[in-house]
């Protein structure tokens, strides 16, 4: 106990706590399409098929939880 009031006792949030939720939902499915893209692109430089890129990509970025 150090005697400072905690963040919540003073009614201080986060700043994306008042955001609306569906831009966060969006921004993360961004987030996933541009990863696949990006994973695909990879896979074809590395002569692999490019939709295993995009699964390796959307399997690693899909199990991340959104901050939201």
């Amino acid at each position: 106990m150090s005697g400072l009031p905690s963040v919540a006792a003073v009614g201080l949030e986060p700043a994306w706590a008042h955001q609306d939720p569906v831009a966060i939902i969006v921004l993360f499915l961004a987030t996933i399409v541009i990863g696949a893209k990006v994973g695909g692109d990879i896979a074809s430089r590395l002569r692999q098929p490019t939709v295993l890129g995009e699964l390796i990509i959307d399997i690693v970025v899909g199990n991340l939880t959104p901050a939201g």
